[in-house]
């Protein structure tokens, strides 16, 4: 177990973070597949996500198509949660915050120069995210050439983390309050 009953509320803190940080970088990682919930008309949706990098300021950053469903969702209601488990050590980590929409400028353009061959498909489809087709390889259309129109960075920005840590009938279970300048940490019951 990462986390005991002799954890510190700041040790909770940064296993939470360490885990995150390795994730965006470890291709490997089970938390590097984040489940994001969006909701607005009409419904509310989860889907996984890739995490990509996380920013000085702990903000989350993956890559969408700007055509997709959860693009709009965020739109309509920038309010978001991620969550992330890893099923080793049996801690889940959910987030609460804020998504930020980013195409066509700095942040967006720099992340694209990352995606690079291949992958730059997933966001040039001819056809957009969810649209309906007669069979799957219709879905797999792209143009000759491949540019970042499409191309979507979301920023999570956290306002809160919770982490639990499973364990029987002794769960453990840390929420986290985020500001600009502060964050106020406290166990929770399970």
């Amino acid at each position: 177990m990462l986390i005991t009953k002799e954890s510190s509320l700041e040790e909770v803190w940064q296993v939470a973070w360490d885990y995150l940080r390795r994730a965006a970088v470890d291709k490997g990682h089970p938390m590097r597949y984040l489940t994001l919930a969006t909701s607005g008309p009409p419904d509310i949706g989860l889907r996984m996500v890739v995490l990509r990098e996380i920013q000085q300021d702990l903000s989350l950053l993956m890559y969408t198509d700007a055509r997709s469903a959860k693009v709009r969702q965020i739109r309509e209601n920038s309010l978001t949660s991620i969550l992330a488990y890893h099923p080793k050590h049996k801690v889940q980590i959910r987030l609460q915050g804020e998504s930020l929409l980013h195409q066509r400028d700095v942040l967006a353009q720099a992340a694209w120069q990352r995606v690079q061959g291949p992958p730059q498909k997933a966001y040039n489809s001819l056809l957009p995210p969810g649209e309906e087709v007669s069979t799957p390889s219709e879905a797999h259309r792209w143009p000759e050439e491949m540019d970042e129109g499409h191309f979507c960075l979301i920023q999570f920005r956290p306002l809160e983390l919770e982490v639990l840590q499973l364990n029987g009938l002794a769960h453990i279970r840390a929420l986290f309050t985020i500001s600009a300048n502060e964050r106020k940490g406290k166990w929770i019951v399970p």
